[in-house]
């Protein structure tokens, strides 16, 4: 009974030993990847891109079996700051032995870097050969466009009574975008993340500004109808160097979406020029043939703020909120734009006042007199 014990103790040891020596393979497999020197293909305008102080990153891990049915092991989402390294553990299902598995990334403020290593493994019955092989899964995503990868990082394949079988683990990589908003106030991220470097001028009454915000919608249902309309107006008074956040409200569309109401516009003058922005919403139900209906709503940066200065010759225009539905057939489709647009009437009252300011002055003077 000793030795039986002795027997089996050996055993586990043994296979033990074999899984720290896979397991430790894998770990220095993926670390290779990520030290390699893998050049950037950087576009020709990449020296125009910002430099960012962390980025957000999801990711999907999903496993394949032989019947061709996907499942979703991992999904998560992760904040790495400039300069920093991070890693994302895995545990695969097509080849468990070399678990847990690493997915190493880096951020320099412009791209994600992304590595690990991709195992392949593919066994022949009747040849009775086992075919193992190592390649590197290297990713270089942009921060500011957004940027997608996605592979292999575990294969296991084998030839059995004349029939193939594939199993394997795919993780994808989504790098948000700059210009979508993370926060729970997307209006105030998209409004800060345009003008977080404003400077503002000494303050001087004379730069006291009378905004008119109009705000309008568009609609139009399939080829028959469509029309422009006014909402309301919002009347405010904004002197130099201060900031206000106007409340706004749209109409929800669809009860499939959430009712963000009320929106935050936010407006800052700064000697006459006025720094405006909030974020854009936009939600989408789309149904094509036999397809169950498609559901999105998500919020962007892009063309939703402006620098606006008395005197210029087109009143600026800033959509912020967009719907859309299409059933198929293009008469079903349905459009709704609501956006707002700025007049300052203000600079001929701010030489109104100057000219008050010089007929008080000659009066004084006895010019008139």
């Amino acid at each position: 009974m000793y030795r039986a014990m002795n027997f089996v103790t050996l055993i586990i040891l043994v296979f033990t030993l074999q899984y720290m020596v896979l397991t430790v393979l894998a770990h220095e497999k993926d670390e290779e990847c990520f030290n390699l020197d893998i050049p950037l293909e950087m576009p020709a305008d990449s020296r125009n891109n910002k430099e960012a102080i962390q980025a957000a990153i999801d990711f999907t891990h999903t496993y394949t079996n032989s019947y061709g049915t996907i499942t979703t092991i991992k999904q998560e989402r992760m904040f790495i700051s400039k300069g920093e390294n991070a890693t994302l553990v895995l545990l695969a299902r097509s080849y468990a032995d070399l678990n847990p598995r690493y997915l190493l990334l880096h951020f320099d403020g412009i791209y994600v870097k992304a590595a690990m290593a991709s195992y392949r493994r593919f066994y022949d019955s009747v040849a009775v050969e086992t075919t193992i092989d190592w390649s590197c899964l290297n990713l270089n995503l942009s921060h500011e466009k957004g940027g997608f990868g996605s592979g292999r990082f575990s294969d296991n394949g084998d030839y059995r009574n004349g029939k193939f079988s594939y199993l394997y683990d795919i993780i994808d990589i989504s790098v948000i975008a700059s210009s979508i908003p993370l926060s729970d106030e997307p209006d105030s991220e998209c409004y800060d993340n345009q003008f977080q470097t404003l400077m503002v001028s000494p303050e001087s009454e004379s730069w006291t500004l009378h905004l008119n915000i109009t705000q309008r919608y568009y609609t139009s249902i399939g080829y028959s109808y469509s029309g422009d309309f006014k909402i309301r107006d919002h009347l405010l008074t904004i002197s130099n160097g201060e900031q206000q956040i106007i409340k706004l409200s749209y109409s929800p569309q669809s009860s499939k979406f959430k009712d963000r109401n009320p929106r935050n516009l936010t407006i800052r003058n700064d000697a006459g020029e006025l720094m405006i922005g909030m974020g854009k919403l936009m939600e989408t139900e789309i149904k094509y043939s036999t397809n169950p209906w498609s559901y999105k709503a998500e919020w962007t940066c892009n063309n939703s703020s402006l620098m606006y200065q008395p005197g210029m010759k087109e009143s600026p225009k800033l959509m912020f909120y967009k719907y859309y539905h299409n059933a198929g057939p293009a008469t079903t489709i349905k459009i709704r734009e609501e956006y707002l647009l700025f007049d300052v009437s203000a600079g001929a009252v701010i030489e109104l006042s100057k000219m008050i300011a010089l007929f008080v002055f000659l009066c004084t003077m006895n010019v008139f007199f």
